[in-house]
């Protein structure tokens, strides 16, 4: 994930995530806190993250 500032006042862009692959599926983290807080943002949760299984995958979430 990657924040950079723009021609427009106020106004950031931030790059899709990186999707991380595997023969389970795939992971995407889609919000960081801390990346977040160093571009300026503030905002009130700490991570946001999609997770898509494979047929016949059973994760495990943890934290």
């Amino acid at each position: 994930m990657k924040v950079e500032t723009t021609s427009l006042n106020g106004v950031l862009l931030i790059t899709p995530p990186t999707i991380f692959n595997d023969f389970r599926g795939c992971y995407v983290e889609t919000y960081n806190a801390r990346l977040y807080q160093e571009a300026g943002i503030r905002i009130n949760f700490i991570q946001d993250d999609i997770s898509v299984s494979a047929r016949h995958v059973l994760r495990g979430l943890h934290g």
